[in-house]
């Protein structure tokens, strides 16, 4: 934790009971991952971490260039497994 993070880069990764991947969860900013939640299993919806940013463009006392996001497994991904 509290890793600089890139947009696009791979946070967790979804495996099924065999062992493939299902899907990898990626950050859509650039900013500092500060939380990841240690439970193995995660269902829809469940939190698996967050990030915060901060656009230094921006005034820190305006609110739109800071924030957090939140990382957590979508309740309709119907993507293709990843067999590797």
């Amino acid at each position: 934790m509290l890793s600089d993070v890139d947009v696009g880069e791979t946070l967790f990764v979804q495996y099924d009971a065999f062992g493939y991947i299902v899907r990898e969860y990626e950050s859509p900013v650039s900013g500092i991952l500060v939380q990841v939640i240690q439970t193995p299993m995660a269902k829809a919806g469940t939190q698996l971490g967050a990030v915060v940013y901060f656009n230094p463009e921006k005034k820190a006392d305006d609110n739109l260039g800071a924030g957090s996001i939140t990382i957590t497994p979508e309740f309709s991904d119907k993507k293709t497994p990843i067999r590797r």
